[in-house]
């Protein structure tokens, strides 16, 4: 279960202008995302080549602060699009070759080729203060929303197993459970093997 927070209050200077969820949402193609089938038809190919190059996969699960009380006092369908406008919004702060999809009712899932656990934390970051800076419209109010992330990363040797998207999920699934008990707007992550089983 996801713990509530309070949003931060904005901090000073010039803000970017707010989004509305019930802006036109971009086509999944230029924002660079997809359903949960073709995200995995795209993932399988990345970790095969991980495992056979020897190249580091890290995978994030994020989730936005308090998006089960804004559903609850928005209602569901706003809740989604919001949540829509915020895929989107990370998405143009990702690369081309990172795989981004909605993961369930309320996370969004990115795959990151050839990029180390501490590089993926640190674009988890990144995505932090991208999603402070900007102020999305609910109803007659602005909010600046705050994001938890949960990252899990593999590295890949030649003498190790192919990493294992489920396993990679599970892990990152903890360490967004762990985020959001900590209190929410922060990246975790905890210990994995080098070698994650098949």
């Amino acid at each position: 279960m996801f713990l509530r927070r309070q949003c931060p209050e904005p901090s000073g200077g010039t803000q970017p202008p707010p989004a509305t969820p019930n802006e036109p949402a971009l086509p999944d193609a230029l924002a660079r995302s997809y359903d949960l089938d073709h995200f995995f038809e795209l993932a399988q190919p990345v970790l095969t080549q991980a495992g056979q190059f020897s190249r580091p996969v890290t995978l994030l699960i994020i989730t936005i602060d308090d998006l089960k009380a804004i559903k609850y006092g928005y209602g569901q369908q706003i809740g989604n699009q919001l949540l829509q406008a915020v895929m989107v919004y990370l998405g143009h702060n990702l690369r081309k070759s990172d795989i981004v999809a909605r993961y369930g009712g309320e996370e969004v899932i990115v795959l990151m080729p050839n990029t180390n656990k501490a590089q993926g934390w640190q674009g988890a970051e990144r995505l932090h203060r991208v999603a402070a800076q900007r102020t999305f419209a609910l109803a007659d109010s602005e909010k600046f929303l705050t994001i938890s992330v949960g990252v899990a990363g593999w590295l890949a040797t030649p003498t190790e197993v192919m990493p294992n998207l489920d396993t990679l999920i599970s892990q990152a699934k903890q360490a967004l459970e762990r985020a959001c008990q900590t209190g929410g707007n922060c990246t975790q992550t905890i210990p994995l093997p080098r070698a994650l089983p098949t």
